[in-house]
């Protein structure tokens, strides 16, 4: 976008005229001992003045050209931008709901436990069938494996943060 920005000037140079000054410097002579002469000398030197002043619409025409493709690298510039904001804002919402679900199943997970211990020690003094005991350890292996989803998740979810704001910095220092 910068380059293509100073395009836009290259492109407007061309409607002023421009100014030169330009000289040579030569020794001539028909033998080599000639050369230290004053008379093998010669130089030349004088202005030159160039301006288009007959293509002036042709140039104005490059000058919109090259503004209009300014103005679409910065339509891509600015959609790129958008782009990766937004990456990482559904990269932060991912990780603030998963967070929440992963308390959530902490929460249940300590209740199956405590229902599975109940439950254990109801069944160790005659009160309850095994088959309760087990339909609770059921529920509880089931909540323990949704928490281990729920702890990848999170982790899945703190890579595409990081992937998204770019990542590739060292915490090592």
């Amino acid at each position: 976008l910068a380059a293509q920005t100073a395009q836009i000037g290259v492109a407007t140079s061309n409607l002023y005229p421009a100014f030169s000054l330009t000289g040579s410097f030569t020794l001539t002579g028909m033998e080599f001992r000639d050369l230290g002469d004053l008379s093998s000398r010669a130089y030349s030197f004088g202005p030159g003045f160039r301006w288009n002043l007959f293509s002036g619409n042709q140039f104005r025409s490059l000058v919109q050209a090259e503004e209009a493709r300014t103005a679409q690298l910065w339509a891509a510039y600015e959609s790129t931008v958008l782009r990766a904001v937004e990456e990482v804002e559904n990269a932060m919402v991912g990780m603030a709901q998963q967070r929440q679900r992963l308390e959530a199943l902490t929460r249940s997970v300590a209740a199956a436990e405590e229902s599975v211990e109940l439950l254990n020690a109801l069944y160790a003094n005659g009160l309850t069938d095994f088959e309760n005991v087990l339909v609770t350890q059921r529920a509880l292996f089931v909540q323990q494996d949704r928490l281990t989803v729920s702890r990848s998740q999170l982790l899945e979810q703190a890579i595409a943060l990081y992937k998204a704001l770019g990542g590739g910095w060292n915490f090592e220092n």
